[in-house]
């Protein structure tokens, strides 16, 4: 009977850990999803501890606690999506009760420590328990990494799809420079550590330099940003870049993106210095086309065995997203951030779609040597007049 309080003690223990961690690594794509900013994510994160504060006492017992403390924040925990889809105010009272079952894990554990452990043995138990449960802290780190912050499915396929990953080159949230709007923007990416949630800083902000700077875990290579736009206009009157959002337009009538050019009018960005022509690759990042903007191609995987130039295309009619025209992937696209991503086996020849975590797309591949992703807008068939999509947080990863 000891043994089995004090292994439902120490799994309540680790429980506990898990539900801490989980909204640590959800917040980051939650708040790209909605929108959030620093002083919201921090207060979206404290409110956490306004219960927690609440039932730090042990002065009811311990087995009974833990089990009640266990089931209220598992049902915190599942109704969390549900609050921050309806809004802010109902997302911090359930965090705010996540934290008051929360806060019983710690004193609950403890008092079982107390009562089932004799003194002599009670220093060894604790120090493995306590030592134990903070386990789930870096695997949890790990595991919810490959996850979207709302659908679980992500990690079935990342793991069977993609397994260990290296984030190649990160885009998201870089500093407008001049040569940005020449065009020749150099990228800073880093190897990705496990162990650690990184996120690249605007350098516009001295915080966010501080933060930057205590980043050592990744190595600093370069890359060309390029940004393909109607030739005969700046670069600024079809692209913006403000906080940390990618702003492409292009318009019917436009001109090609170099005078020689026979192609459609385009406002895309090509990731040069990672062309690939064997191995796995997945382009990740969050899109948002505004409504009205149709017959356009929206993101590509370029490269292919002729007559055929492109082995993907993600494009948008009449609010639909397809693989080329068709078949439909998503309906009704307009006005939501979605998350992408998009794996191609070359090796294998295959290529996956996937939406906000699920998988809504799979062909084959189309050959050719060499490969790399662009995204934006490019006219296709039966264009809007004004075509536009916003990007942000992208990332191009590597199987290892």
């Amino acid at each position: 009977m000891k043994a089995y309080v004090l292994s439902l003690q120490q799994q309540g223990g680790w429980a506990s850990r898990v539900f801490q961690v989980n909204m640590s690594i959800a917040i980051l794509p939650m708040s790209a999803e909605f929108n959030w900013n620093l002083a919201t994510v921090g207060l979206i994160k404290s409110s956490f501890f306004w219960g927690y504060l609440l039932t730090q006492a042990d002065t009811v017992g311990g087995k009974r606690v833990l089990a009640f403390g266990v089931i209220w924040w598992s049902i915190a925990t599942a109704l969390t999506p549900v609050a921050a889809k309806i809004g802010l105010p109902f997302l911090l009272v359930v965090r705010a009760f996540m934290g008051i079952s929360e806060g019983v894990a710690m004193p609950a554990m403890n008092n079982i420590l107390s009562k089932w452990i004799p003194v002599a043995k009670r220093n060894k138990k604790s120090t493995k328990t306590g030592g134990a449960v903070e386990v789930p802290r870096i695997s949890q780190t790990i595991i919810l990494r490959q996850l979207t912050w709302l659908n679980p499915t992500r990690l079935l396929d990342s793991v069977r799809d993609l397994g260990p990953r290296k984030i190649i080159t990160e885009v998201m949230m870089m500093t407008s420079t001049k040569a940005e709007m020449d065009g020749t923007k150099t990228l800073k990416s880093r190897k990705f550590v496990p162990q650690a949630s990184k996120v690249t800083f605007d350098k516009s902000s001295p915080r966010d330099r501080q933060n930057q700077e205590k980043q050592h875990c990744y190595s600093k290579k370069k890359s060309n940003f390029d940004i393909q736009r109607p030739y005969d206009v700046p670069v600024n009157q079809r692209y913006s870049f403000v906080n940390g959002i990618r702003k492409l337009w292009v318009f019917s009538t436009d001109k090609p993106h170099t005078p020689t050019s026979k192609t459609a009018p385009r406002t895309e960005i090509r990731i040069q210095g990672y062309d690939y022509s064997s191995g796995v690759w997945q382009f990740e990042g969050y899109g948002y086309v505004p409504k009205g903007t149709s017959g356009v191609c929206v993101m590509q995987v370029f490269g292919s065995s002729p007559p055929h130039a492109t082995t993907l295309v993600l494009s948008v009619y009449n609010g639909s997203l397809s693989s080329y025209r068709d078949p439909v992937l998503v309906p009704n696209i307009y006005n939501k951030w979605f998350r992408l991503n998009v794996i191609h086996d070359v090796d294998s020849s295959k290529v996956k779609v996937f939406i906000n975590g699920v998988l809504k797309f799979q062909a084959e591949g189309r050959g050719g040597s060499s490969h790399y992703f662009k995204f934006g807008v490019y006219a296709q068939d039966d264009d809007s007049h004004c075509m536009e999509s916003r990007w942000k947080g992208i990332k191009v990863l590597k199987k290892e």
